[in-house]
This record gives structure tokens, C-alpha cells and sequence, in this order.
């Protein structure tokens, strides 16, 4: 009894009869294309019955079944099933032969098929050749319907016989001639078949609206965008999920935007890609463009996406810090060159970044007491006048000053001796210690600012005269990320500036000042 097979295959069956068939079944399982395989496989074992040559078999092989020229999971579902429906009819007079999916040649016929794409219809054109002279025995065709599941199976990579990823449907491409991109449809399947390959996206929105453009898979990919005159104006690397790419941007109506996918470094293999448009969370609390005009927020909640609707733009915030002081962090993510700015309740500024997080984004951690703060949100001078980004906050426990705050300006600086060690914080990164040291005997000091025990700190020591002028200054050139200065001093008063390059500084360091 022969076993019930994919549509497909049932097709090709058909079509091996000399009767083009188009279907009249949606296929969208593989269930429903179970249901008219048995029929079919009779009708064939007639058509092969006129190639016999008396009592002998002749041999069969199964060739390539591909699209553009490249194996998919499309062709080799067509020619497994009809193998299998071919080896399983009962006094057949061939014997299969078993060859690779890519084989040209082989037996003493050789069944092979194109599949074509061809807007809402697939079409499997097969080949019966006479392996011995090439010569074409018979030739047919199918048309069915590209229902989305059979769309998917069009798209998903292969793998060539070496085992590299192989081109997509979709090649060639370029950003002359870019694949168009439906915004908000369905995952388009690619492939980074080769480390210079670079895969190219079309994307047209009919309205001014907020765009995301991501990446789905396991390669790691990397994006770029450019506007329609070809300048680039956004890229990102690992926006999106785990190494994914996402890109969230300004799509003005009507205007031509194009997205580049490549590998990372020299990675190769298959990825999806998809637009869609977002709900940008700050269009319903706009304006808050002043520190009257703050939206509140909640420490420790994602903010969602925001936008910079026009130039200089700027997006305040207000939150409340709880009970006992906490020692916050404010930082941005996504494609945008951010700065922030922190203030008090009664608007002083407390600190300020601009590219101390992940790309361009602004990132800063400041100790607050307990109460009202806020937060301003811009794009640093120069940079594009539209964009979404996310705003974070984390909330940790406030650091302790130590016994020799307030040290963050010099007229504030405590005095340090030749030999003496001090064990000091930063309550934040923008935190500034100060230190005063007077020198009474000329000779070589050694002056450092190291992570206490068990402790690492990116410091950075700075050594300024009793001018005010920075006669030295360092960052590691101590052990791990410790900042050291060795120089001659003349008698006189000095002055020690000590900052951190840790995002989030913890624990103490130990500043010294030793003879040498």
C-alpha cells in the first residue's frame, strides 16, 4: 500500500503523467497535503511503466529540486516525498538510486526541478532526462497556490552539500536594488551566506511614524540604515535580542529608507528580519519640554520608548527617591546620541553624561537623598533632531560618604600626609574627591589611588601646583585599572584630584602618598 505522501509530491506525480495540474488546495499543513497522495502514486506506476525495457529494471535517480538554483527546505521536502513515493509502489520497473540532493546526473533517468517563485503561485517545473546522451525525456509543470505556509518554506535557508549557509531566494540584492519590506508584515528569512555578504532591506512608510527594524536568530548580525540620499544615519550591533540587531527610527512619509544586515566580524547563517511601527509612550505626555513640565516616572521601571519630536527637543522627568536616600542610575539605550543632566527638587544641577553607557548613550550614577529629583533627557549638540530611545533607572543602596566628603571641588580639598593612607568612595561616577599635600622636602613621590582589599577602581588621578595647573596625571598605570603617579616635587602645596572611570563605582579606595 503506499504510504501517503506531501501534495507536493502528488503534483509532481501528476505532472509526470503529462497533465499540469493546478491544484485547487490551499496547502497550509502537511496534513492537507496527505489527503490525494495514494491516487497519484497509481497513475505514476502507469506513466513509468512505458520507460521498462523488458525484464530488466531501469535505474531512477532523484536530482536537484531548487530554487534559483540553491537547495531549500522547499525542494527537499518535493523530493523526499516523491522518493519515498516512488520506492514504495509495489512491481515497479525501476530500482532507486540513492544520490545527493544536488546531483546532476545519475541512473539511467534522472528526475530533477526548478521552483519558482512567481508572486501569489509556486511553480515546479519537472525534468525526465536520459542520463546517457542528457536528452529530455518529458517535461511539466504545476502551479499552487503560496499560501504563508508554503511562503515560509520558500524562505527558510538550506545548507549547501559542504555544509555553509547557503544564498537565499532573495539574492541578488543590493542597496540600488533593495528586497522591499512590508511594515508591521510578516519575518523575512535570510541568509549571510558568505563573510562579504551583505543583504539589503526597503523600507516606505505611507505616514510620518516611529519604525522599528530588527533582527531574529541566532546569527550575530549587525545593521545599518540610510536615508534616501545614501548617507548612513543610524547602526547597531546588539540592540535587539541576545546578539540581534535593532534599529528604531524616524520614517517620514513617502521617503525611501534602507537597512543593511551583515555578519558580525565574519559570521555566516540564517536570520529573519521584520519593520514594524511603534507605540511611542512619549506623544501622550508631551510637552515635557521643562522642569515644570516633568513627566513623573518610577524609579526601577523601563520608561518604554521615547522621542525627540523636533530639534532641541528636550524631555524632562521627575521621581521620587525613597526613604533613607538610594544611589541611582539614569541611563538611555538605542541609536540615539543622548546626553542626561540630574537636578535636585529645587533645580540644581547634580551631575551630567554623554557617552558613558552602551554606544552613544548617556549613562550616569549619582547618590541622592530622599525625595523629589529630576532628570533631563537631549541629544547632544549636533546630533539628529528626531529618535526614540528607552529610559532606565536602577536604585541601589546610597553610598556612604566617607569621613572626608565634601571633597568635590578643590577649595573643599583634606589634607593628605607624605606616608599616610586614606580610604575614601565615590558615591556615584561623577563623583570628585579632592586632596591637599604639602611637600617640605624636595625628592621623588609616588602618588596612588588603588581599589581597596578585594576591591577593584578605575581611578584616575590628576596633580595639580598651587597655580591650579595639572602638572601630571594618570589612569592605570598601577596594578589592574589603578591609577599611579611618579614625580619630582619641589616643596610646595599640591593638589590631588582623584575620579573614576567605573560606570557604577562600589567599594573603596585607598589613596596614598609615599617618598620614593
Amino acid at each position: 500500500m503506499a504510504h501517503k505522501k506531501h501534495i507536493f509530491a502528488a503534483a509532481l506525480l501528476v505532472c509526470l503523467l503529462g497533465h499540469p495540474l493546478v491544484s485547487q488546495e490551499r496547502p497550509e499543513t502537511l496534513g492537507d497535503m496527505d489527503r490525494i497522495t495514494d491516487a497519484l502514486v497509481t497513475r505514476l506506476y502507469l506513466r513509468l511503466r512505458t520507460l521498462a525495457r523488458g525484464s530488466e529494471p531501469f535505474s531512477l535517480a532523484l536530482g536537484r529540486f531548487s530554487v534559483q538554483g540553491e537547495e531549500s527546505p522547499l525542494g527537499d521536502l518535493l523530493r523526499s516525498n516523491l522518493q519515498g513515493a516512488l520506492a514504495n509502489l509495489e512491481a515497479r520497473p525501476y530500482v532507486i538510486i540513492d544520490t545527493p540532493p544536488a546531483a546532476t546526473a545519475g541512473g539511467d533517468y534522472l528526475i530533477s526541478a526548478d521552483i519558482l517563485d512567481v508572486g501569489n503561485a509556486v511553480r515546479v517545473a519537472v525534468r525526465l532526462v536520459k542520463t546517457e546522451d542528457s536528452s529530455i525525456i518529458a517535461a511539466w509543470h504545476s502551479d499552487f497556490e503560496k499560501t504563508p505556509w508554503i511562503a515560509a518554506l520558500l524562505e527558510q535557508p538550506g545548507r549547501t552539500e559542504g555544509g555553509g549557509t547557503r544564498r537565499d531566494a532573495h539574492e541578488p540584492d543590493s542597496q540600488e536594488n533593495p528586497v522591499p519590506a512590508e511594515i508591521g508584515g510578516p519575518w523575512i528569512s535570510r541568509t549571510i551566506h558568505a563573510a562579504d555578504d551583505r543583504d539589503w532591506f526597503l523600507i516606505v512608510s505611507p505616514v510620518t511614524v516611529m519604525l522599528t527594524a530588527e533582527t531574529s536568530g541566532s546569527l550575530d548580525t549587525m545593521m545599518e540604515l540610510y536615508n534616501e540620499e545614501g548617507t548612513r544615519v543610524a547602526s547597531d550591533d546588539d540592540g535587539g535580542e541576545d546578539t540581534n540587531a535593532r534599529i528604531t527610527f524616524n520614517a517620514e512619509a513617502g521617503k525611501r529608507y534602507v537597512a543593511m544586515i551583515r555578519g558580525y566580524s565574519s559570521h555566516t547563517g540564517a536570520y529573519r528580519f521584520q519593520v514594524f511601527p511603534e507605540t511611542i509612550a512619549d506623544e501622550a505626555v508631551e510637552p515635557n519640554n521643562t522642569r515644570e513640565q516633568a513627566t513623573a516616572i518610577t524609579l526601577n521601571e523601563e520608561s518604554g520608548f521615547r522621542a525627540f519630536l523636533f530639534s532641541g527637543d528636550e524631555d524632562w522627568y521627575r521621581a521620587e527617591v525613597p526613604s533613607g536616600g538610594a544611589l541611582v542610575t539614569v541611563y538611555t539605550e538605542g541609536a540615539l546620541d543622548t546626553f542626561l543632566t540630574i537636578y535636585d527638587a529645587n533645580g540644581g544641577r547634580l551631575a551630567e553624561d554623554d557617552d558613558s553607557g552602551d554606544g552613544n548613550n548617556a549613562r550616569v550614577t549619582v547618590n541622592l537623598p530622599e525625595g523629589a529629583f529630576y532628570i533631563k533627557a537631549s541629544l547632544y549638540s549636533g546630533s539628529s533632531s528626531r529618535g526614540v530611545y528607552t529610559l532606565f533607572t536602577r536604585v541601589r543602596e546610597p553610598a556612604a560618604q566617607d569621613a572626608y566628603e565634601p571633597d568635590n571641588q578643590l577649595s573643599q580639598a583634606k589634607d593628605i600626609e607624605v606616608g599616610q593612607n586614606q580610604t575614601r568612595n565615590f558615591t556615584g561616577a561623577a563623583d570628585i574627591d579632592w586632596a591637599r599635600i604639602r611637600i617640605t622636602q624636595a625628592g621623588r613621590y609616588g602618588i596612588r589611588a588603588r581599589g581597596a582589599s578585594g576591591t577593584e577602581q578605575d581611578t584616575y588621578l590628576e596633580l595639580l601646583d598651587s597655580s591650579e595647573e595639572v602638572i601630571a596625571e594618570d589612569d592605570d598605570s598601577g596594578d589592574t585599572y589603578d591609577a599611579y603617579i611618579s614625580v619630582d616635587l619641589q616643596p610646595g602645596t599640591y593638589y590631588i584630584k582623584v575620579s573614576t572611570l567605573d560606570r557604577d563605582p562600589a567599594g573603596n579606595y585607598v589613596l596614598s602618598v609615599t617618598r620614593e
